[in-house]
């Protein structure tokens, strides 16, 4: 079972069944990973961009027509 504490220093994460990224909390600070892929996903949560530890983003398979939330993140290193 997880804890809230635990939840908190979250470094990886995996959504599925998505047709819209949910807001990811500043609750979230340590997230380095995150996979969306194969989701009907279509933009992309402008909080994401708040998300500064982001270093791997996994978006394939989606209908993306703007990424521009995370032009700003300073550690992603890999884009999918």
């Amino acid at each position: 079972v997880e804890t809230s504490s635990s939840l908190l220093n979250l470094s990886e994460l995996q959504l599925h069944a998505l047709d819209s990224l949910p807001t990811l909390t500043a609750k979230f600070s340590n997230l380095q990973e995150l996979n969306i892929s194969d989701n009907q996903i279509t933009t992309l949560a402008s909080s994401l961009s708040t998300h500064t530890s982001l270093t791997r983003l996994v978006c394939s398979k989606n209908h993306l027509t703007d990424i521009s939330p995370i032009a700003t993140l300073p550690s992603l290193h890999s884009l999918f």
